[in-house]
This record gives structure tokens, sequence and C-alpha cells, in this order.
């Protein structure tokens, strides 16, 4: 309901700014934990934001989000979270890193930590995840290796690609959705807290990212997929697969608040594509298939 107060996570990234907007348009106050201060003036300067009242948006420094308690005087008072910090592949990290404390501990953790402070909380009502499509597709079907004929939708789970993850940085990353899913959803069943929790599962986001300023930092992220194709690169690691727009990952979030909506349940967030979710890596087939 418009008005309540949301705990907000991830909002200095490409699908948390726009969730953040999005909510801010609805009329929700806004509680964005962030890690400096630095992160929270990225956002609180952002001209689409200059029109938001000023009661609308707070921050909270959150310096590192998987110390234990980390969010316990952030949940103070909210009725809703909105959890959308987690780990993504970046350029500078390889498969020789160590993926099991850059990708997967920190999505399980800063998870778990929301959820564990919003237990001790007597306000929450709602906890909304972003995951991914990722989370709930095996990585065999996902690269291709395993064919099938399964139509997933968002009551599918499976495990995940095991440590080192193929030393590779995507495989890392699915491994960390299918986790962090499985993690929450047994946090849930054991605790049973007052509060239900919504996972919001995208396939690939693509659209407007307003918090780019360059040209290098406008061909990252999801986005350059479809960049490839329009600056007509080859790209070894690219595939084909179904996407959603931003502004559509944004709303299915905002949405997900409203309580007519059944709690403890995932949404896939997808076009359905003529051959619905299809990926081909090859580089990843040749050297370990």
């Amino acid at each position: 309901m418009a008005g309540d107060l949301v705990l907000f996570t991830g909002a200095t990234g490409f699908v948390g700014f726009a969730t953040l907007v999005e909510t801010l348009r609805h009329g929700y106050k806004v509680r964005a934990a962030v890690r400096s201060e630095q992160k929270a003036e990225i956002v609180r300067s952002h001209p689409i934001l200059k029109d938001i009242k000023r009661d609308q948006l707070q921050f909270i420094i959150v310096p590192d989000f998987l110390v234990e308690n980390a969010f316990d005087a952030a949940v103070k008072g909210v009725k809703f979270i909105i959890h959308i910090a987690s780990p993504i592949p970046s350029a500078e990290m390889t498969g020789e890193d160590d993926l099991d404390a850059l990708m997967i501990e920190p999505a399980i953790q800063a998870t778990l930590g929301v959820l564990r402070s919003a237990q001790k909380a007597n306000t929450v009502q709602r906890v909304v995840v972003t995951n991914s499509a990722v989370g709930l597709i095996p990585f065999t079907v996902i690269a291709g290796i395993e064919k099938t004929d399964t139509r997933f939708g968002p009551e599918h789970r499976c495990d995940p690609v095991p440590s080192p993850y193929m030393n590779n940085t995507q495989v890392a990353y699915t491994a960390s959705k299918v986790l962090a899913l499985k993690r929450a959803e047994e946090f849930i069943k054991s605790e049973r807290p007052s509060f239900d929790v919504i996972h919001i599962h995208p396939s690939v986001v693509l659209g407007r990212d307003e918090l780019v300023t360059t040209s290098k930092a406008l061909d990252s992220g999801s986005n350059t997929y479809a960049l490839s194709l329009v600056l007509g690169r080859r790209d070894e690691n690219a595939f084909p697969a179904t996407v959603t727009h931003i502004d559509t990952v944004a709303s299915a979030h905002v949405r997900a608040l409203d309580s007519d909506v059944p709690g403890n349940q995932s949404f896939l967030v997808s076009s359905t594509g003529d051959e619905g979710w299809s990926v081909r890596i090859k580089p990843l087939l040749n050297r370990f298939w």
C-alpha cells in the first residue's frame, strides 16, 4: 500500500535502480541500504529522482552486507523488503579466482542475513528477492549439454554445478542463484517466520540503464548481448535466449508487494520466444565435453 516503508537493497545496480524508481512512483517510502555514503549520493543526486519528496527516500549505511546482524537496524519499522543486491560476474573476475568467496557465499549470506533480520522485527510482512531464470533450470540444459522437452517454469528447482564451477564465472553465477533460492526456501520451511517470501526470476534483462554515464559502462552487463548484435560483433560466448525488458522486471517486484498476491512462491519474468529458453556456450562445451 502506498506510504508503507520498504527496505531496499541493490539500488545502485541496473535492475535495482529501475525497481527503486518504480517503487517510489507507486508511492511507497523507501529506506535504501547502501555500503557507503558515496553509493547513496549516486542514487540521491540522480535527475530522475528530482521530483521525489524528501521524506519518501532515505538511506542507511550497511558497510558489509555479509556480517552477522548487518540488517538489524535497517529493518526496524519496515513492512516490506525488496532484496536485489547480489554478486554478478565482472570483467575483472576470472575462473581462477575463489568463486565461492566472490559469488556463492555473498549471494547466500546476504539473502539469509536479510531474512534473519526480518525475523527479529515484528513489522515485516513480505520479502521480495531477485533471483534469475538460471536459478530454475539445470545448467546442463542451459548449456545445451542435456536435451529435454521440459517447459521450465517457476515451480521447477534444480541442483547447481558443484565447486569449482567448471572454473567459469557464469557457471558460478548460476550456482549462486540456485543455492540462494534453496537456502531461502529452507529458511522459510524450518523457521516459519511471520512474513512470506516471493522470488522473482527474470530471464536476460535488456533496456535503458539510467545509471550509465560512459560508453564503456553502456557496453556491460546483460545489455551487451543486444549491443553485440547492433555493433556487428562476433562473440563466441553470445547465446540466443528469451529476454525481458527492465521495466517489466521492475514492475514485477513492485506488484509482488500486493497482499492479493499469495506469498512463498516464485515468478518467472520472461518473453516466451519461438523456442523458449535456448542457450549455446560453445567454449564450455569444447573444454569440458
